[in-house]
């Protein structure tokens, strides 16, 4: 009787951890899937756009004619001398491609590459919560992960970071194994997936690096340093693919004076203020707060000496978030989304109060913090959502103007444009060639069609576009938020042609409370997104 009266007792917990977890995917599929089907524009769009081109490219010309290089070139025939952007691995343009070619170029297609990997770390976030404690640890983790803002708003953006957690968390999910049953097949699993990662993008090195907290614990160096040697190889492939392809390094000196340190300049007095701003809004004030308590609640029990191995891996995630921000620090200074690697770190410290007042019976306390979390994850994502969509016009505007060039025809574009060169080149494949203002006599030689456009409207005193326009056919389009006019320098002057287009409106977050604050934020920290 005591046994069947204990089995129940397990199996009422296991349904209410299945529940729990279940609830926590639905959440997460819900937000991360809103407006997937959007145009690529608003904030950091441009990336998707250009490795949606490179995906495009590999299946375009073939991944043996492009040696799995991201080219950036917008041409009919493969060029003879390709455009590169080699600042990152290429994985994660060859699996958006191998999606493109499942289900076709859709934008939804192109942000279902990384949501399948987002969607994989809410996993791995259980199951290594489950192997640090149990599984109430592991299904409070991955609840906390969904709550965190920055894991549905960054986590369907195109881009490496939500590859490289990913692989992070599983290269920490079978280094854990390892050490729990000693099995080497674990060990070559963590192996696979750092080199994995490091082929997603180079920061995963860091991570690689880190996981030596975990191992120095348990006197397991030795063999990890196995592991660490491989994952350091391939970064080392990588370098030396770039060169062979590049004929140098240049490419990525230029990326590393950039994006480094090195590259802040006066804005290194802004960075630490705006990060932790960035980190109390996109990774929850709240769980932040509980992540600093649990941190000093380590340090006062042990002083960081012989820690657990809950511990351990939040240390293990610290550095990792640490080490990054400092190396890249104008990169993330520039790219709030490079947070992103900070989520588990903040998910696992949040999770081990939460999981203290759970079996404290501290329930009040407990439904309150979730119930706020979930308020504030509707406002923040509702936010950034219609960030996305007041910037609507911008792919119908560009979508018109495509609409009188040719594919492949190369334009050029004045310096002060409104109309965005990367929708020109994906996905309307349009070369473009940003220009400042030269002689109409050189551009009537050289090329076929001129672009003008302003935000608002054109003045009527710009020189070279009344010479141009006297002399040669145009066609002006003019929105509520924008103004282009489209010559055509090959053609002779004929009636003006005049385009009124209705576009989707960009006042959707005037007048808002969180459009005031967020703008008076970056005005103080002279930044130009938070």
């Amino acid at each position: 009787m005591k046994h069947l009266i204990i089995s129940d007792t397990i199996l009422k917990m296991s349904k209410a951890l299945f529940l729990s977890l279940f609830v926590s995917i639905l959440i997460f599929i819900f937000f991360i899937t809103v407006n997937i089907n959007l145009p690529y524009v608003g904030p950091n769009a441009t990336n998707f756009n250009v490795y949606s081109l490179i995906a495009h490219n590999f299946n375009k010309f073939g991944y043996l004619e492009t040696k799995l290089a991201p080219i950036i070139s917008v041409s009919e025939k493969y060029p003879a001398n390709p455009e590169y952007f080699f600042h990152h691995p290429t994985l994660l343009s060859f699996t958006e491609s191998i999606l493109f070619k499942i289900f076709g170029e859709q934008f939804w297609v192109g942000r279902l590459t990384v949501i399948l990997f987002s969607l994989g770390s809410l996993f791995l976030i259980y199951l290594i919560g489950k192997n640090l404690l149990n599984e109430t640890f592991g299904a409070i983790s991955a609840l906390v992960f969904t709550l965190i803002p920055a894991s549905t708003i960054w986590g369907k953006m195109i881009g490496q970071e939500p590859l490289v957690l990913f692989f992070c968390l599983a290269a920490l999910y079978c280094s854990l194994i390892f050490l729990e049953k000693k099995e080497n097949k674990y060990l070559i699993l963590a192996g696979i997936s750092l080199i994995l990662g490091t082929l997603s993008d180079w920061p995963a090195i860091i991570f690689a690096f880190s996981l030596i907290f975990l191992f120095r614990k348990y006197s397991e160096v030795r063999k990890y340093s196995y592991v660490l040697v491989v994952a350091v190889g391939m970064f080392l492939l990588l370098l030396f693919y770039t060169y062979f392809l590049r004929n140098g390094f240049w490419d990525l000196q230029n990326a590393i004076g950039l994006r480094t340190a090195l590259g802040l300049s006066k804005d290194w007095l802004f960075f630490l203020p705006t990060q932790l701003i960035r980190i109390l809004i996109y990774l929850n004030s709240l769980f932040v707060l509980f992540t600093i308590a649990v941190g000093l609640y380590i340090y006062k029990k042990n002083k960081f000496k012989n820690l657990d191995k809950t511990s351990l891996t939040l240390l293990v995630f610290f550095s990792f978030f640490l080490i990054h921000q400092l190396l890249y620090a104008q990169a993330v200074f520039s790219h709030n989304y490079l947070l992103y690697y900070s989520i588990p770190f903040f998910a696992f410290g949040s999770s081990y109060l939460i999981y203290i007042l759970y079996t404290n019976k501290r329930y009040t306390y407990l439904s309150l913090a979730i119930l706020t979390s979930f308020i504030y994850l509707i406002v923040i994502s509702d936010y950034k959502n219609k960030q996305v969509e007041s910037n609507l016009w911008r792919y119908e505007f560009a979508q018109k103007i495509s609409s009188y060039i040719p594919k492949y025809e190369t334009v050029v574009l004045n310096q002060s444009y409104s109309v965005d060169p990367d929708l020109l080149w994906y996905p309307f494949s349009i070369n473009v060639m940003v220009s400042d203002d030269k002689s109409a006599n050189f551009y009537s030689k050289n090329y076929k069609y001129y672009i003008y456009s302003c935000i608002d409207s054109c003045p009527t005193n710009i020189k070279l576009l009344n010479t141009l326009g006297s002399e040669h056919k145009t066609t002006r389009i003019k929105t509520t938020q924008a103004e282009a006019y489209v010559i055509y320098l090959n053609e002779k002057k004929n009636d003006e042609d005049y385009v009124f287009l209705k576009t989707s409106p960009s006042n959707l977050l005037d007048g808002t409370f969180v459009k005031k604050i967020y703008n008076n934020l970056r005005s103080l920290l002279y930044t130009s997104q938070i």
